[in-house]
């Protein structure tokens, strides 16, 4: 994981090929580096460490001692949820074939229909793969056996 990137100051100073390739190798960067907080997120809650630092969950503690805003708390940790039972899918985030909020409304989706079949969830989220927010909303949407309670509110 690289995370020193070294750019001028100026980005209007280096060439478009450049900027391209540079934006590349961050973006993946960024990828990577959000695993890791999973990762470490993952440790955090299993070891309680939050409640020794007196938050009385992880949400809580991602929130005020993160100072992640409540929607990016929400997915970090669904996403870390749902990594736990299917570590294999850490390969389709890191590379952005999924992304975090691919896997988290796919969380809450398993979590609201009680998914319990590693294969079905597996299945689903091979098919989440490379669509939008929206495109993951109604492929969600379609398979749901109570398709009103994923109904976003207007």
């Amino acid at each position: 994981m690289n995370l020193a990137v070294n750019l001028p100051m100026k980005l209007s100073e280096i060439d478009n090929k450049t900027l391209l390739v540079k934006t590349q190798e961050l973006a993946r960067s960024e990828r990577e580096v959000t695993l890791s907080v999973l990762h470490h997120l993952r440790e955090i809650e299993r070891r309680h460490l939050y409640a020794e630092l007196g938050y009385s969950s992880l949400y809580e503690y991602v929130v005020q001692e993160l100072k992640y805003s409540n929607g990016a708390a929400h997915r970090r940790i669904a996403s870390m949820r749902l990594l736990n039972t299917l570590p294999e899918m850490e390969k389709k985030l890191e590379s952005g074939a999924l992304s975090l909020c691919a896997l988290a409304q796919a969380q809450s989706f398993f979590r609201q229909e009680k998914t319990q079949s590693l294969e079905v969830k597996k299945s689903i989220l091979l098919n989440l793969e490379n669509k939008s927010t929206r495109e993951v909303e109604r492929e969600l949407l379609s398979s749901s056996s109570q398709p009103e309670r994923l109904m976003p509110e207007n």
